[in-house]
């Protein structure tokens, strides 16, 4: 009987991997689709994403096709780089790197994406200097987009906010003349860009743009409308407006617990902390970012050395209290590339 991937899906993935074990070929469509599967569930489920994970390895073996197998090995290590290891990850990426056909730009955006979570931010810039050519020479301009936003990422986490902002508007260009095929990553560029403007200072631009797209965005679902308080939020810590800006960071963070987002909430947690910070209320602000602890936890970030030392050093008020916590919310954010398609 052939193996399908909606018989696979309806297993638990325990079984599922039994079935593939012990099948003699995993069809292609099969392998693309468990590997689809996987990269959804990095948003949501890391402990389900390493269970399917350990599937789509062996339907990689058992693949035919060099092209869809060295693709399913590359998702394969970008889900153990999400999961935090790091060593493995690299290890799979050079495995796919080579069981690939010809070159590939997915595993240039995939060992960028690695790279940033070890703060290697210049051999993140090289792999994706590399995906951008080879995307921009296969006319694929929506990928070229995607290259772009995670770029500007690696120029935010390196305080280059007004660099960042020059990639997303160069990306946003190109996205808005694809329509639905582009939506969702144009939002995420859009959402970025706003980030971006505001850390350089350029209020009246964030303003004018979230005025632009609160509405539009707000009509998409509470999630983005969740992300329009919390920029709003950025936004009045910015000008000054200390109450203000921890009102829509609380009512964001509420609504990101109300669904479940992990990461949302330990990132507007660690602003609401550094929003402490910025006001002198120290001891209030080690208790706020403290309350990380279970997101990390969840996340499967709780074991990563760097944030336990990081942890340690907001705790006992050793060295530089605001730069641990910028620097862990950079640890967050890099643990699933902050708001990019592609990683």
């Amino acid at each position: 009987m052939p193996l399908t991937l909606e018989e696979l899906l309806r297993m638990k993935p325990e079984q599922a991997l039994f079935r593939v074990r012990n099948a003699s070929r995993v069809p292609e469509a099969v392998c693309r689709g468990l590997s689809d599967h996987v990269f959804s569930l990095r948003f949501k489920d890391p402990g389900e994403m390493e269970k399917w994970n350990r599937v789509v390895d062996a339907a990689a073996g058992k693949t035919v096709d060099q092209l869809t197998a060295g693709l399913a090995r590359a998702h394969f290590g970008n889900a153990l780089r999400i999961l935090g290891d790091y060593q493995g990850a690299m290890a799979a990426l050079n495995r796919a790197e080579e069981q690939l056909p010809s070159a590939h730009p997915l595993i240039h955006e995939f060992r960028a994406s690695l790279l940033m979570g070890c703060r290697d931010h210049k051999g993140a810039i090289i792999e994706l200097r590399k995906a951008e050519d080879m995307r921009s020479a296969h006319g694929d301009r929506v990928g070229l987009a995607k290259v772009l936003v995670q770029v500007s990422m690696v120029y935010d986490f390196l305080r280059h906010p007004g660099d960042a902002a020059r990639m997303l508007e160069e990306a946003i260009k190109i996205l808005v003349q694809y329509g639905a095929e582009a939506r969702e990553l144009l939002v995420i560029a859009l959402q970025n860009l706003c980030d971006c403007l505001i850390s350089d200072g350029q209020i009246g631009r964030a303003g004018a743009l979230l005025d632009e797209i609160e509405e539009p965005f707000a009509a998409t679902g509470e999630v983005n409308a969740l992300k329009i308080i919390w920029l709003r939020g950025r936004l009045e810590s910015y000008a000054g407006a200390d109450q203000e800006a921890r009102k829509l960071f609380e009512t964001a963070r509420i609504g990101f617990q109300k669904h479940n987002m992990r990461r949302e909430v330990a990132l507007v947690t660690l602003h609401i902390a550094a929003q402490h910070h910025q006001y002198c209320r120290y001891a209030t602000c080690v208790r706020e970012a403290l309350k990380v602890e279970p997101e990390l936890e969840a996340l499967g970030l709780d074991e990563n050395t760097q944030v336990t030392d990081l942890l340690g050093q907001i705790a006992t008020r050793s060295g530089d209290l605001e730069q641990a916590i910028w620097t862990l919310t950079s640890v967050i954010a890099a643990s699933r590339q902050k708001q990019t398609a592609g990683a």
